[in-house]
This record gives structure tokens, sequence and C-alpha cells, in this order.
């Protein structure tokens, strides 16, 4: 019995009517053959596994139809394909998303109205009653660490509510499933004084002062607008400068603003690998440690090298599966990359000044060398990028000789354990490297 005909279409358009399409499963709808745009920074890169061809190329391919994926420019890229490539106007689409996805953009923006409304009335409410915490300490030097994090706030929307804010705290466990336990989130930290190092807009501090009743927690940071964020949440919840301290601190810093032996627990989640000097600053975490017990007292998450995203998404997928994100470099720039360059491109931004990664017998190294007693190492915890992209592209990418081979002994070992998260040598292994450290 024959299977069903897919119409064999070109799509033309790589920006985000293209991505829109990508999410509402074009691929899967149509037998695409081509990928087309007229952007030649784009032109030869590949996307979805294609190359993307330029315009003149798009009658060399057996179709059926063309469906632009821009309704800003389709009626310009209809003529031009008429009239510049002889295409016939009845084989020329527009992708049929756009009704829909008006209107959501409509409710979003007519919803971010209110809620900056919302936000703008209880601001000024804070600070007229003054409970406000004051974020002390400020940026010495700026260099280009300290300035992309100040324009690059991770989750930078403000909640409108505690129960919003609080909400927030179950979802982000919901979209890392391993991360609250590999990170030990929900200890009681009634008798501890905690260091939330990067503490961002503040995510980890609420949830240790709500769920694990902390006794105080400071929260640094380089980002000024990640700590104006975090101060409005914290007021959101009712929570006080005897609660929590917050503190801008200069990412070139050679010390840490704290007394010898003050802190009970360290928490610093992926933020050691952006950093100029994580070795130091590991070494002032030993020294603000107090050194009395045998409990845990940090945990650490780096980025981890022995994991799906360096071996697979990095080495295979952006390299030979889709690799427009580098478009803006240029093809000379992009065939120059190392894998290393890729993985530190793919993480946190195109322009993310630095994003190392590390093995566990390297970060346990120097975890040892700065004076930790004993390592445990969890294992990488994932989002839902890469046991998705293990699962799809696990098996091609072994037997693809373009890959190279200490990339494939690693996806050699890797299998998946029952709920479908990648293993090497008995640990999950993704991107998301967990340690925890004791005196």
């Amino acid at each position: 019995m024959k299977g069903c005909y897919k119409e064999k279409i070109i799509l033309y358009g790589t920006g985000g009517g293209y991505r829109s399409a990508l999410e509402n499963g074009i691929f899967e709808q149509y037998d695409v053959v081509a990928v087309a745009d007229s952007n030649s920074k784009v032109q030869g890169f590949i996307t979805y596994g294609y190359c993307i061809i330029s315009p003149e190329q798009i009658n060399d391919y057996d179709y059926d139809c063309i469906y632009i994926t821009s309704i800003k420019y389709f009626q310009e890229i209809q003529i031009q394909l008429i009239n510049n490539y002889k295409i016939d106007k009845e084989k020329i689409k527009l992708v049929d998303q756009y009704s829909s996805n008006r209107k959501i953009e409509e409710d979003k923006q007519e919803m971010r109205y209110i809620r900056n409304a919302i936000i703008e009335m209880k601001a000024e409410d804070f600070k007229n009653k003054d409970v406000l915490i004051k974020i002390t300490g400020h940026l010495k030097k700026k260099n280009e660490i300290s300035l992309y994090w100040n324009t690059h706030t991770v989750h930078d929307d403000w909640f409108i509510s505690a129960e919003e804010s609080y909400e927030y705290c179950i979802k982000r466990f919901d979209m890392y499933p391993k991360f609250r336990e590999f990170s030990l989130m929900d200890r009681n930290h009634d008798k501890d004084s905690i260091l939330d190092y990067g503490c961002g807009p503040g995510n980890d501090i609420v949830w240790f002062m709500l769920s694990g009743k902390a006794k105080h927690v400071i929260g640094m940071d380089v980002s000024r607008e990640a700590l104006k964020n975090a101060q409005f949440r914290l007021a959101l919840h009712g929570l006080k400068s005897s609660d929590v301290e917050l503190i801008q601190i200069d990412e070139e810093d050679d010390k840490i603003p704290l007394e010898d032996g003050s802190i009970d627990f360290i928490n610093c989640q992926g933020v050691l690998m952006h950093t100029s000097n994580p070795i130091n600053i590991m070494k002032e975490f030993y020294r603000v440690l107090k050194k009395e017990n045998d409990k845990p007292c940090a945990s650490i998450m780096v980025y981890n090298k022995d994991s799906i995203w360096y071996h697979l998404y990095a080495a295979y997928y952006l390299r030979y599966v889709d690799n427009r994100m580098f478009a803006d470099l240029g093809r000379d720039k992009m065939h120059e990359l190392t894998v290393d360059d890729i993985f530190e491109r793919s993480t946190d931004g195109i322009r993310c000044p630095k994003a190392k990664c590390w093995t566990e017998d390297e970060f346990i190294r120097i975890l040892l060398d700065a004076g930790f007693g004993r390592i445990e190492y969890q294992g990488g915890y994932s989002n839902s990028l890469e046991p998705a992209i293990a699962k799809k592209y696990l098996a091609c990418a072994i037997e693809d000789g373009r890959l190279e081979e200490v990339h494939k002994e690693f996806l050699r070992e890797v299998s998946f354990n029952e709920e479908g998260c990648p293993v090497h040598h008995g640990k999950e292994c993704c991107i998301g490297g967990v340690y925890i450290c004791y005196i």
C-alpha cells in the first residue's frame, strides 16, 4: 500500500517566521526539498540538515510550491520570484500560520502592557514604604564579561505577585528535572547563612527562604539589573534586609567581600564557567566557609564537557545538521571554529564572551586544589534539548565519517535510563554538571 503523497515544497526565508514554521511541524507536514533565503550571509549554512540556497538556485529543484515564511515581506518576495526567476505565481504561497499567531502576539502585547503597569505601581508603593532591600556594592571595572551579563539577564521578566514568583520556582524545577535533586535544593537551612553566588533575579534566594527556611541569604551578582529584579521580587514575598542582603560584585575582584569562615553553605549554579578566574573564586569560596562540620557546604553547577551537549550537539548537530546560528560570523569564520568554540557560543548566546566546560576529573581536581576535602559528582542534568537530540541523532552521528573519533568514543558508551535521559558510565551526561562539596 502506497503512503500518502506529501507536497514537495521549498521554504523561503529563515527568520522568525521560519522558526515558527519549525515549531508548527512544517517538516512533518510536507516534503521539504530545499530552504532558500536572499540573505547572502546565511546562504551555504545548514538548517535542519539542508544547505540554505540562494533564490537563483530554486529552479534547480523539483517542487510543487514555494512557501514564504515572512508575512511582512510576502508581496515583495513574491514579486521578486515572479519577475526575476520566472516562478509561476500559483506556486507561491504563504505559510498558513499567521492569523492565529498574530492574534496571540496582540494578546501578549496587551498583557505585557497590563503587567508593566502593575509592576510600576507596586514598585512605587514599595519605594514609598521603604521596603526594598538595599543593593550595596558597584562595578569598579566594566570588562567584556560584566558588560555582557548586565545586558543579558537570565529570565529578566518581573513577577507581579508572590504566588507567581513561587510558581516559577516550581516551573524551573520542571524545566530541569534533575536540578532540584542533584543540587540539594530541598535541604533544610534553618541554621545556615547562605551565599548565593551569581544569584541573578533571585530564583534560589526565594526558594531557600521559603522552602529551606534559611536563616540568612546573601545574594551576589555582577548584574545590577538582575539584582533590581531580585530586589522587587523579594519585596513581593515580604522579605527584609534582616533576611537577605544583595551585593553587586566586580567580575575581576580578587576577594569576595565577606569575612573568613562566615558562611555555612554556598550555592553557585551556572556561574563559574562565565568568569575570568574561576579557580580564584573557588579558593575564595573555601576561605569564607565555616570549617566545623561534615555536612555539604557547597552546591556548584558548571558546564559538563562529558555531555551530549559537547560531544553531540556542539560537535555534530551544530556543524552538520543546523549551523544557522553562526551565520553572522560568516562561512569562513564558521569553518575556523573548533568544537570548544561552538560549545562556548551555543550555550548563552553567540556573543557570550566566556562559557568554559570541564570534565568530571578536571573540575574535581580544581575543587580539591582550592581546599575542599571531599567532592561528590552528581551527574549532568538536562533541559528538554539534550535527550531529544540524543534520541534522534546519536546513531547517525556515530556512523557519520565527518565526526571525529574522540566524540564517537564517548557517544558509543551512551545509553538511556528509564526516564529517557542519556547516561554515560552510570551517570546522567547532560550539560549541567553538579558537584557537592564538603570541608
